[in-house]
């Protein structure tokens, strides 16, 4: 008789503690954004946690699980609105730009910041990173940072997109809600 192999169960729990993570963040992340439209909505004063929670489908109790309060969420807030900016803004400079003209990016950075984030819309067009070519994203799906930084990283290594209408993913085709 041979022996069965033990299986390896540290490498299972590494690999299921590394997915319960990416969920964690997905999940962490479109809280932010229903929090970015609760505050440009209802304002600092008028913002709950329930309100925020309505949005992404989960209790003010479930909440608490991913934030300590709402200046917690806040400051998550801004630091998304001030990651955005600067990916925005550090796509259009250069080496020797006048003030003018960085003031010129900053404000059309800022601008596609407040416009440009589709982390957290809904999808009007599929996203398949080749290879392997499987769709990420189909119409009607919530887009994930998660995801669309995956789908980034193929393009940065030589991969293609296919089914988006912006075969570079410099823009995202949403649901308008």
């Amino acid at each position: 008789m041979v022996p069965l192999p033990t299986p390896d169960t540290s490498s299972m729990a590494t690999t299921s503690m590394a997915r319960q993570e990416r969920r964690w963040e997905s999940r962490r992340a479109l809280i932010v954004q229903a929090a970015i439209d609760v505050f440009a909505e209802m304002g600092l004063e008028g913002a709950t946690l329930e309100a925020v929670g309505e949005r992404v489908g989960l209790t003010k109790a479930s909440l608490y699980y991913y934030v300590k309060s709402k200046e917690e969420l806040l400051g998550h807030v801004v630091e998304h609105v001030v990651r955005a900016q600067e990916r925005a803004t550090a796509d259009l400079t250069h080496e020797g730009m006048t003030p003018e003209e960085r003031l010129r990016v900053f404000c059309l950075g800022h601008l596609r910041s407040l416009f440009g984030d589709p982390a957290g819309r809904i999808a009007a067009e599929s996203l398949a990173a080749y290879p392997p070519g499987v769709p990420n994203v189909l119409p009607g799906e919530r887009l994930t940072v998660e995801t669309l930084e995956y789908v980034q990283r193929a393009l940065e290594q030589g991969g293609s997109l296919r089914g988006a209408s912006d075969r570079r993913l410099r823009t995202v085709r949403v649901v308008a809600e």
